[in-house]
């Protein structure tokens, strides 16, 4: 069963991220680097061990707020799984998987990015949760997230 964070243990910078992801005008990138201009890069996933080639070079960016905590805080190991509820590109449902070592590495001091960004900037669809742009995109604010700013479901393993 899902239980719900209550917003007085959340930190201010999840209770903003939160308000922004509502509105449904915002998507979000995620990263344990600071970074200051987000120009396309070549994307990668790891295939039977082989790392290949993920599509052209983007700019990759979520409608979930949650998605990107998670690629900030657990980019090192994290498995996330995502799947469509309806055939409505916003609906959808993501499980996040994460080795009981990576969880185990984190500490209160860990730190990720979350960057803030228009969604009209990405208008290819890369998935249930994912968008890319093909060209570099304008930051519009940036955000420092924590552990206890993680999604609660995640599924350790």
């Amino acid at each position: 069963m899902k239980h719900k964070k209550i917003e007085s243990l959340m930190s201010p910078a999840k209770q903003r991220l939160l308000e922004l992801e509502k509105t449904g005008k915002y998507f979000f990138h995620g990263s344990p680097d600071e970074i200051e201009k987000f120009e396309t890069r070549q994307a990668s996933n790891w295939v039977s061990g082989v790392k290949e080639k993920d599509g052209e070079p983007g700019v990759f960016a979520s409608p979930s707020i949650d998605y990107a905590i998670a690629m900030s805080l657990l980019t090192t190991n994290l498995d996330v799984i995502t799947s469509a509820e309806s055939k409505e590109a916003e609906k959808f449902t993501i499980r996040f998987f994460v080795s009981q070592d990576t969880f185990k590495s984190l500490n209160p001091e860990t730190k990720g990015y979350v960057y803030i960004f228009n969604k009209d900037d990405f208008p290819i669809k890369n998935g249930p949760s994912e968008f890319k742009s093909l060209v570099p995109v304008t930051l519009l604010e940036k955000s420092i997230v924590t552990k206890k700013d993680l999604p609660e479901y995640i599924e350790i393993k």
